[in-house]
């Protein structure tokens, strides 16, 4: 396979979080380490801008995404607050929270680490409260909490909602090595423990809930499904080696991969859902054709594969060039009772 190199125009520091805008096709991540966050092409992860501050505070190790109608939500772990950003220009439009100062009061949050939504409400992660609480995504006030769920949480990390097949929410305990799913009333649904050490991000790929395992040397992403969350497969790679993986964002046949402790973004084709694997055996990422990365952000240089496809009607062709294309699935149309500011 034949590779193209060219500089990259990102230096990141510990990523954190990432979110795609499917509507301008642009990327944000969490340059926690940097304390600031990068806006980004999504056709090569070029830089567009970055911020650093909002409100006339400046960020402080920002962590989970995510994005809906026109706004990244991006929790700025180290202030205890939830950010809204516009997403065309990252112009700030509002914020939850009391910066620099956490407690479990209903108007704060503590060392919130992951967010995501239903298209009405905020659900995020408390990893200094061990509490999830729940906002109201229009204008970001308070509706509900809980800090158990089939038992107490113990750091809570990565979160993610889901609709399909009917509506829930997945959370990533990261101490209690456990991935809970509950219903949007946080009323316990089911959970798993097997394979999971030190969970961190989540994201939700065709009817699976995808986990960034970051302890225990594993350093993998973990495969359940979404109804008995069953392991179903470890996504690896014997070429890049991912260390501490946190973020993760899925947007068509890609996967978004922040690798927080080589200080690198790394993007991957999706495996074809017609590969087939073995439950709880570890597949490469990119399936049966290129187990390559797309591309490798953060550090000297972003390394493009040659030309790869895989069957109709999900196809995925990288050409020989800076930019790659990332499949032919159109994303959910967006649609709320209220719109983007101007």
């Amino acid at each position: 396979m034949s590779t193209v190199y060219f500089t990259s125009t990102l230096s990141l520091s510990t990523p954190k979080g990432i979110a795609v805008d499917p509507v301008l096709k642009q990327v944000l991540i969490s340059d926690s380490g940097n304390n600031k966050v990068v806006l980004c092409t999504l056709d090569g992860l070029k830089q567009v801008t970055t911020k650093s501050s909002y409100n006339s505070n400046n960020f402080s190790s920002p962590n989970g995404i995510t994005y809906y109608n026109g706004y990244f939500y991006i929790c700025d772990t180290g202030s205890h607050t939830v950010v809204r950003l516009r997403a065309r220009d990252l112009a700030y439009k509002g914020v939850f929270g009391v910066y620099g100062s956490s407690g479990s009061a209903t108007t704060k949050l503590s060392s919130p680490a992951g967010i995501t939504h239903d298209k009405k409400y905020l659900y995020i992660t408390n990893g200094g409260s061990n509490i999830i609480t729940k906002l109201n995504l229009e204008n970001l006030t308070y509706n509900s909490n809980t800090s158990s769920i089939n038992g107490a949480f113990n750091a809570p990390t990565g979160i993610v909602y889901k609709k399909e097949g009917g509506e829930a929410l997945f959370i990533a305990d990261k101490v209690g090595n456990r991935i809970v799913k509950c219903q949007t009333d946080f009323t316990y649904i089911e959970q798993n423990s097997t394979n999971i050490t030190s969970p961190l991000g989540l994201t939700y790929i065709r009817d699976m809930v995808h986990v960034c395992n970051g302890g225990s040397g594993d350093d993998d992403i973990i495969v359940l499904a979404s109804d008995g969350l069953a392991s179903q497969t470890a996504l690896t790679d014997t070429a890049i080696t991912l260390s501490t993986p946190d973020g993760i964002a899925s947007y068509k046949d890609s996967i978004f991969v922040c690798d927080s402790g080589n200080n690198r973004v790394t993007v991957w084709r999706a495996y074809n859902p017609r590969d087939s694997f073995t439950p709880a055996t570890p597949m490469k990422f990119g399936g049966v054709t290129g187990n390559n990365p797309m591309m490798i952000v953060g550090k000297d240089t972003v390394v493009v594969g040659a030309t790869q496809e895989y069957g109709t009607p999900n196809r995925w062709k990288e050409e020989n060039t800076n930019n790659y294309g990332l499949g032919a699935v159109e994303e959910d149309t967006v649609s709320s009772s209220w719109t983007e500011e101007s």
